[in-house]
């Protein structure tokens, strides 16, 4: 409980240390999903909490087993699916995956959901086609602000900045995300659900989810990134921004969802930004969150938030989607979907990282 230990920094930043240090187990068993849309609980049986979905064709490593229940690490924690829609695949070494330095040298998964190809190095020459997300292509030579690549024995260009500013494929000592302070505020929480779905799921779980998501990315990507709340627990708002204040945090975003009962049909992503030294930092992200999701773009507006007022650091605050629309909460609960949304959040704060880093 990062916040009620804000009177006692020693303790808080230990606390920090312990989390950043902190290192899951190895798996050696692996279960692939045989179903659409199965729903993943909070424990070994229906009467546990969902707290998301898998599809077919997703594979996940066994953290144990309870009779008919398997868990998984799902989203940063611990899930349950029923084994009657799994199929256990053969055991798995339990050392980490080695990679084929040649591949890893030579071909790249496209990071953005469309990427045209051009005859030649210019924005003049003629499409020849277009790469869909993650597409393996084999690249080839430079040419200024072009990199030449080949896929199905078709060989063209595409600006050398998509394959420079991808965040998907660096390592951590490249990572522009090394030694960032990223902290993740999961609006509300406890007492305090934000929004109700239509399928009467809370706000706080979702916002929740998202933020754990996108913690273990940022992680994997040399950030230190510190939660506001790891937990269901209500925590005032000052002490969030002032957490953000008190460990110096490079970027504050805080996550939410939207909900409007009386018109069910609104869907969409807004952001907002208080500060107008923040404006660009909520462009950035906003424009790739609906590259990535292709939501509904409801625009980057200024804000004036209790929980962004409080910040002496640069910080945003994310309004995901409409809980209040069957469709898009249908999305949202898909860890597919959280992870366009998560996707489109490093890849914003990428480029603003870059931006300042040119300054």
């Amino acid at each position: 409980m990062l916040l009620k230990k804000l009177k006692y920094p020693i303790n808080l930043i230990i606390l920090l240390v312990l989390i950043s240090l902190s290192v899951g187990p190895t798996y050696a068993e692996s279960i692939q999903i045989s179903g659409d849309q199965l729903l993943v609980r909070s424990g070994p049986g229906t009467e546990f909490e969902p707290i998301g979905h898998v599809n077919q064709g997703e594979t996940h490593p066994v953290v144990e087993h309870d009779g008919d229940w398997i868990a998984i690490e799902f989203a940063g924690q611990t899930g349950w699916i029923n084994s009657q829609f799994v199929t256990t695949l053969k055991d798995q070494p339990a050392s980490p995956e080695m990679t084929d330095q040649s591949d890893q040298q030579d071909y790249f998964h496209i990071p953005f959901e469309h990427v045209n190809v051009r005859a030649q190095p210019t924005t003049d020459s003629d499409l020849i086609g277009e790469l869909p997300f993650n597409e393996k292509i084999e690249l080839g030579d430079t040419y200024e602000d072009w990199i030449e690549v080949t896929w199905n024995d078709l060989t063209g260009f595409i600006p050398l900045w998509i394959v420079e500013a991808n965040p998907f494929e660096q390592t951590v000592d490249q990572s522009i995300f090394k030694g960032k302070t990223i902290v993740i505020d999961p609006g509300h929480g406890g007492v305090d659900v934000g929004a109700i779905s239509i399928t009467d799921h809370y706000e706080s779980h979702y916002a929740l989810y998202t933020a754990e998501v996108l913690r273990d990315q940022l992680s994997q990507l040399g950030a230190d990134v510190v939660m506001t709340r790891e937990d269901d627990y209500y925590y005032a708002l000052m002490p969030r921004a002032t957490l953000a204040n008190y460990v110096h945090a490079d970027v504050f975003i805080s996550l939410h969802y939207n909900s409007e009962p009386q018109y069910p049909t609104a869907t969409g992503i807004n952001s907002y930004y208080r500060n107008e030294s923040e404006q660009l930092l909520a462009e950035y992200v906003h424009n790739q969150l609906i590259e990535y999701t292709g939501a509904n773009d409801r625009g980057v507006e200024y804000g004036n938030y209790l929980v962004l007022r409080g910040l002496s650091r640069p910080g945003i605050l994310l309004e995901l989607g409409f809980i209040s629309n069957q469709e898009e909460e249908k999305q949202i609960q898909s860890h597919a979907y959280q992870r366009k949304i998560t996707q489109g959040i490093i890849e914003g704060l990428q480029q603003y990282f870059l931006t300042s880093k040119q300054k």
